[in-house]
């Protein structure tokens, strides 16, 4: 049906006035009558609204902004009197109060409590200073204190007591032994009757196997003797008296001890670095030694080093094995680049004008081209630098393509190098 909209407009409506409704739920939509009261109050979900809403004071709090019909704010002030801050509080009485000067209160009581049955605790003056005093509840010397709180004597037999304690010797004399409670034991060396005390002259002694002496006498009286000769061998100089001889080395004369010194098997080869003795000319002719190496090198007027390259790899840095090194300094190679090589020395720069270089390589290479090469590698070796001496390997082939190109240290056998230094 429609709804007609002709009837008198009413500015209010109660619970019990009647609304007409269609029910859409059944084919037809019949209207229906329904109370108001149904639709908000009877579960429909509907809400009331606020008239007016006011505001009021407690003893603390004072509320203002009212009433409000429709919207509005209620706003909420304390009503104490005073002035808060951060050292204030709001009393009682509704008073902001500054806390009284020294901020701590009095004590009016003070409690204890204890449940160990040893000690008895007491209180005095308790509503002002109080202090708490614990004493000692029972107990005596010997007992202790259990973890219940009371005395106790340790139990008998827990403690342990010694009955008997013996000792024996089979050369001390021990006595009070056994000790049974308690004492002291005695230990005493024996006396020997056939010891006399007092000093002896060249004493014969006895010693037995404890370490102690069994028997003393005087001995016969001796002498210290007296040097008469004294006779020295080769290279030995005798001076002073027979009596007082004084025995020196002989630096000097033709028997002296290096050339009277046994000659060496023919058969042992001398190594370089041998010793020898030799004398200085000064007066004092003291004596020093140097190995064979420094003497020949240093008579031939120059300093010699003498190493074996070892090459691991083709295209490898070689490495040093020392024979001989008496130019001193710690010595590298490193590899530059193709059958290039530099030979430096930790001493700096020792290679003089005066430098000569040796190699002996013995290796043969197949460089890419070549059909066959019996020929060593031409390897040169020079001084390059006050620091530096350089190694440079070439190719020899029986095919002309490959002569004389740039090629690696062979592999095959090692590789022999002599420096030499001239003064």
């Amino acid at each position: 049906m429609s709804i007609i909209t002709t009837y008198p407009r009413i500015s209010s409506v109660s619970g019990e006035d009647l609304l007409i409704i269609a029910d859409m739920s059944v084919l037809g939509t019949p209207t229906r009558t329904v109370k108001v009261s149904q639709l908000v109050g009877g579960g429909g979900g509907g809400s009331g609204t606020v008239l007016e809403v006011n505001g009021g004071n407690s003893n603390f709090i004072n509320i203002t902004g009212g009433p409000i019909t429709v919207s509005g704010t209620l706003t909420a002030t304390l009503s104490a009197e005073g002035t808060p801050g951060p050292s204030t509080y709001l009393r009682g009485d509704n008073q902001w109060a500054t806390i009284p000067e020294g901020g701590s209160g009095t004590v009016t009581s003070v409690s204890y409590s204890t449940n160990i049955a040893a000690f008895t605790a007491s209180v005095a003056d308790a509503t002002s200073t109080p202090s708490l005093t614990l004493n000692l509840n029972g107990g005596s010397t010997g007992q202790f204190l259990r973890q219940d709180g009371t005395w106790a004597t340790v139990p008998g037999g827990n403690a342990g007591t010694v009955t008997e304690v013996g000792i024996s010797s089979n050369y001390l004399t021990i006595g009070n032994t056994p000790i049974t409670s308690n004492g002291t034991i005695s230990v005493n060396v024996p006396v020997q009757s056939n010891l006399t005390p007092g000093a002896y002259t060249n004493a014969n002694i006895t010693v037995d196997d404890y370490g102690f002496v069994t028997n003393v006498a005087n001995g016969s009286s001796g002498s210290g003797g007296t040097v008469t000769s004294v006779t020295g061998n080769d290279g030995i100089v005798m001076t002073g008296s027979a009596t007082d001889p004084v025995v020196n080395v002989d630096y000097l004369g033709t028997d002296n001890y290096i050339l009277t010194a046994a000659n060496p098997d023919p058969l042992i080869p001398v190594s370089r670095d041998s010793s020898m003795n030799f004398s200085t000319e000064r007066i004092t002719k003291q004596i020093y030694h140097t190995t064979l190496a420094d003497i020949v090198d240093t008579g031939n007027g120059y300093k010699m080093t003498a190493f074996r390259l070892n090459v691991a790899s083709a295209g490898s840095t070689p490495t040093i094995t020392m024979i001989n090194n008496n130019i001193g300094g710690t010595w590298s190679i490193t590899r530059t680049g193709v059958g290039e090589y530099n030979i430096t020395n930790s001493n700096g720069s020792i290679f003089t004008d005066n430098t000569i270089g040796y190699i002996n390589n013995p290796n043969i290479t197949g460089t890419v081209g070549a059909t066959t090469n019996v020929f060593p590698q031409a390897t040169n070796i020079r001084r390059k630098a006050a620091t530096l001496i350089s190694i440079e390997c070439f190719e020899v082939g029986t095919t002309t393509g490959n002569r004389g190109t740039s090629a690696d240290l062979g592999t095959a056998n090692p590789i022999y190098v002599e420096i030499k230094i001239y003064d």
